[in-house]
């Protein structure tokens, strides 16, 4: 069942009644206010023996300040199309001609499976949910691999997993240049993904 396309899932009356199928799971983005990166604001100082340089765009500012030892934010000016990199110790201001930002933006993605109970789940069934819910997360919202979502005690490949029905929580590195609210439209439709993964955990509805 699960090699069947996932789109299809809910439209089988066997697998009807599980979250996600027939608005039975509310994926929700709880992110940075404003989105990140920032337009309009730049950081400063830049970094010390590092000099502005030419980037394409936002995005390879910021892939740049990644892979710069000591680079915690960037700032991209628009009409120069100058880099410019700054350490940890720099601060923001103002600037309607930059687009700026830290290393790794961050986006904390919250989904609400309305029709499971979370304390009839076995120990089994929440530990294979957490790995493959992360997976879920990653496609849906299309940033690589599971290991760019982090639980929210900082594990690596997992999401968190609360009460509420059943509430899973994951912290997700977004690809350069892409903003928290980029994300948002990816994971209102994020819901049958969210479902397979739950039916490869065999998680019952409720």
């Amino acid at each position: 069942q699960l090699n069947r396309p996932v789109g299809t899932l809910c439209l089988d009356a066997s697998f009807a009644h599980l979250p996600g199928c027939g608005g039975n799971v509310q994926v929700l983005r709880a992110g940075s206010a404003g989105g990140c990166p920032y337009p309009g604001f730049a950081y400063g100082p830049p970094m010390a023996g590092v000099a502005p340089s030419p980037a394409n765009g936002a995005s390879a500012c910021q892939s740049r300040c990644r892979t710069t030892l000591g680079c915690a934010f960037f700032s991209f000016w628009l009409l120069e199309g100058d880099c410019v990199l700054q350490g940890p110790e720099a601060q923001w201001s103002s600037s309607s001609g930059a687009v700026s930002g830290p290393a790794a933006c961050f986006a904390d993605v919250q989904a609400h499976f309305r029709h499971v109970v979370f304390d009839a789940l076995t120990p089994l069934q929440l530990q294979a949910l957490r790995p493959h819910l992360a997976a879920a997360f990653a496609t849906a919202l299309s940033v690589g691999r599971a290991t760019e979502v982090q639980a929210l005690d900082g594990t690596v490949g997992e999401v968190s997993l609360a009460k509420g029905s059943l509430i899973a929580t994951g912290r997700v590195l977004l690809p350069a240049g892409r903003s928290v609210a980029d994300v948002e439209a990816a994971a209102q439709a994020a819901g049958p993904t969210l479902v397979a993964s739950l039916v490869a955990a065999n998680v019952p509805g409720a």
